[in-house]
């Protein structure tokens, strides 16, 4: 299982982030969640069993405080030999569009917990070949849409 648990830029930004790395699990079957996108939920009608939406606010640590318990836990694990729950970030420009990287740490690992983040995971070719997918997924629904224009 993977989840994209630290957030880079805006909207638009974190949109274009999650399309890679979703776009990835999909093509290789893997259970794929994002941690970060709780909320924009309601913007494109997506739900996630495990969204910080559930969390009421005034519990929700703030997003420094949340990167921060995943990668100690990570770092406690390593500790205790506990090979189930590993961390990749992927921010070097070599990083971008290496699928024999991202098939070593993540499709190699897949019966593992596995939180990824990073600016350069990127897969074009199958985020063009799942285009029309993410195109239905995230247009942002009517309603809310229409809502956002309202206050402007």
């Amino acid at each position: 299982m993977v989840f994209l648990y630290k957030r880079f830029g805006d909207k638009s930004n974190r949109l274009l982030q999650n399309m890679h790395f979703e776009a990835y699990c999909k093509d290789n079957n893997m259970e794929y969640h994002n941690l970060e996108f709780y909320d924009m939920e309601d913007f494109y009608k997506i739900k996630d069993k495990y969204s910080f939406k559930k969390i009421p606010k005034i519990f929700l640590p703030n997003l420094n405080t949340r990167y921060s318990i995943i990668e100690n836990l990570s770092k406690f694990a390593r500790k205790l030999n506990i090979k189930n729950f590993l961390i990749f970030d992927y921010m070097n420009i070599e990083d971008r569009n290496n699928i024999a990287l991202y098939d070593k740490q993540i499709l190699e690992n897949r019966d593992k917990t596995i939180f990824v983040s990073g600016w350069e995971f990127r897969v074009p070719e199958l985020a063009i070949k799942y285009r029309d997918y993410f195109k239905e997924k995230y247009t942002p629904k009517l309603e809310m849409s229409s809502y956002i224009y309202e206050r402007i």
